[in-house]
């Protein structure tokens, strides 16, 4: 569910009113300042696969302890949210539309 803007549910996990956030597609201008807010909060920023936070890949993860940060990049890699690219949600529900 989404809150507002990146930047606003991320200062949500930053001061504990979210556990976790994470979107595929966002652009960097949109997160930068999160990342540090949530960083300096001691919260983590990851990629959506769990690999290190990179502001052109377009995809974060945020959350407010590595543990629980591994743990939803571990559901997003085999729901595989890694890229806005439709064909990519051709499993376990996501998008049929080849199928049709």
């Amino acid at each position: 569910r989404c809150g507002g803007s990146a930047g606003v549910d991320m200062i949500h996990v930053a001061r504990g009113r979210l556990d976790a956030y994470f979107e595929v597609g966002i652009y960097p201008w949109d997160v930068c300042a999160g990342a540090v807010i949530v960083e300096e909060a001691a919260g983590v920023c990851l990629d959506t696969m769990g690999g290190d936070f990179d502001l052109s890949s377009r995809r974060i993860l945020v959350a407010s302890s590595p543990k629980l940060a591994q743990q939803v990049a571990g559901i997003l890699q085999r729901q595989r949210y890694d890229t806005v690219d439709a064909e990519n949600y051709e499993s376990e529900g996501f998008g049929d539309s080849k199928k049709r």
